[in-house]
């Protein structure tokens, strides 16, 4: 008791208000973001606790969804909002929500205030390929908006759409019924580009078919040569035996270029097919081509793997 006395007697005399009572409600998404929500969850929790303006009594087990049935509400409404803070016992109440618009997801948190019974959301437009970390990303800077703390200047959230009791720009506590005239949120994406396994496999197929295309006109020389030596003696005929060899082994290695640099070259365009019809995304999936080349004395043998999936 006199512990908790001195610490309320510090605080007054240094001028400092305690901070307020805040229940966090779970996020409120799709049936197939149930596990982003839980993220979000979490991930908001932490921000809350860094801001050091809250105090976070509770995770509530309802979300904003769930509360309004449970309650009867037909509408995000202070008065609803109210109860929920009354049977918690807090001072604000924050409800996050995803939802999913086309190609995109917008993530809100709704803040009630019972202080004044004013009711502010704001909001941010994700694109879905970001990803879950691009949706986290975007939490710091929505909550420093709904409190009135300036952005940080190293976060992806320098603008997005407010709605509630604010200034008409949608920017501050809450935002007016306007989107920032900069635009949608940036989202921090790769720039497209081709890989570079494409055009290394094009460029090595390319050198082996010139290869082939080199032993070959020296395999049609050797044939040449072997087809016009004169066998009168011993001598003679193992020298055409040898010509004969050359011949044999300049066709082989001409053959077995001109496959390999074939299939390399081959998987080379695949390659390059499958990234261009990926359009550079990071979460589209990568395919990986193998191929392979086996040349001996006796045969030749070529082939060409490819993967795709995620």
């Amino acid at each position: 008791m006199l512990m908790c006395w001195l610490g309320l007697w510090g605080a007054r005399a240094e001028g400092q208000e305690p901070a307020p009572r805040a229940a966090l409600m779970r996020t409120a998404a799709p049936a197939g973001d149930a596990e982003l929500a839980g993220a979000l969850d979490r991930f908001a929790r932490s921000a809350l606790d860094d801001l050091e303006v809250v105090t976070v009594s509770s995770t509530l087990a309802l979300d904003i969804e769930q509360a309004q049935l449970a309650l009867g509400c037909m509408a995000e409404s202070p008065e609803c909002m109210k109860t929920v803070a009354d049977e918690n016992e807090v001072t604000l109440l924050l409800a996050p929500r995803i939802d999913q618009a086309g190609d995109e997801r917008v993530l809100t948190i709704l803040l009630y205030d019972d202080r004044n019974g004013e009711l502010t959301q704001s909001a941010r437009r994700v694109p879905t390929a970001a990803g879950a970390d691009g949706l986290l990303d975007r939490v710091p800077g929505l909550l420093r908006e709904l409190f009135g703390l300036p952005p940080v200047s190293d976060t992806p959230d320098d603008g997005g759409t407010g709605n509630g009791n604010g200034d008409t720009e949608g920017n501050g506590n809450g935002g007016g019924n306007g989107t920032d005239p900069a635009g949608p949120d940036p989202v921090a994406a790769e720039p497209d580009s081709l890989g570079a396994g494409g055009p290394t496999l094009l460029a090595i197929g390319g050198a082996a078919l010139l290869g082939g295309v080199v032993a070959g006109v020296l395999h049609m020389g050797s044939a040449s040569d072997y087809e016009d030596a004169e066998v009168n003696d011993p001598a003679s005929a193992n020298a055409a035996s040898a010509m004969f060899d050359e011949a044999q082994r300049r066709g082989r290695a001409a053959t077995g270029l001109l496959i390999g640099g074939g299939v390399l070259a081959g998987a080379g365009l695949v390659w390059l097919l499958v990234d261009l019809m990926s359009d550079g995304e990071p979460d589209e999936p990568v395919s990986r081509i193998r191929p392979g080349l086996l040349v001996s004395s006796r045969s030749v043998g070529a082939s060409m793997a490819m993967e795709f999936g995620r």
